[in-house]
């Protein structure tokens, strides 16, 4: 299972939830999907918003093939 957004960012979430469920559970790690351009964050900032993203990402991909 993958998580995104801000319950992502819960620390020891992922964890808590694959030890419930007995499934690996990861987060979502959508800069390593998509190529992006220019942006006004350093590396750190964007990995620190990484969890996130997937919504805006998906959004911004809407109707593309």
């Amino acid at each position: 299972m993958v998580v995104a957004g801000n319950a992502a960012r819960l620390p020891h979430l992922a964890n808590r939830l694959g030890q419930k469920l007995a499934i690996p559970i990861v987060p979502a790690k959508i800069l390593e999907r998509v190529e992006i351009g220019r942006v006004g964050l350093s590396e750190s900032e964007m990995l620190d918003a990484q969890p996130v993203l997937p919504t805006a990402v998906g959004l911004g991909l809407w109707g593309e093939t």
